[in-house]
């Protein structure tokens, strides 16, 4: 794995596929256990390589490049799983009180309870 690091950081994509085929099982099992469904697993992992791909050069230690590899996928997982808490909230709000025929009461109920 050493040598196709080092290859991969002076460009040879050749390598640096091979460094992403030798951990797709890992990235998916990682990926899975954060977001349930397989079109985000795959835009995370597909994310994850483009943004590994773009700053290999800035990896100084090449024996680390598994964990930083991982803490990119990590970090992308989260931006997809808080951008999808968002809009299934949103989804929510807008069936609650927009289709809601007794959208008022269901405010002054809320109201009250908080207040109370």
């Amino acid at each position: 794995m050493e040598e196709l690091i080092t290859k991969a950081k002076s460009g040879n994509e050749i390598a640096f596929t091979e460094l992403i085929l030798q951990m797709k099982d890992e990235f998916y099992k990682i990926a899975k256990i954060r977001l349930k469904n397989d079109d985000d697993v795959f835009d995370a992992i597909q994310e994850t390589m483009l943004l590994a791909y773009k700053s290999l050069k800035k990896l100084k230690y090449n024996q680390y490049f598994k964990t930083w590899i991982i803490k990119i996928l990590i970090n992308e997982c989260n931006k997809i799983y808080k951008n999808n808490k968002k809009e299934y909230l949103y989804e929510i709000l807008d069936n609650e009180i927009i289709s809601q025929d007794n959208t008022e009461e269901k405010i002054n109920f809320r109201y009250t309870v908080r207040c109370k």
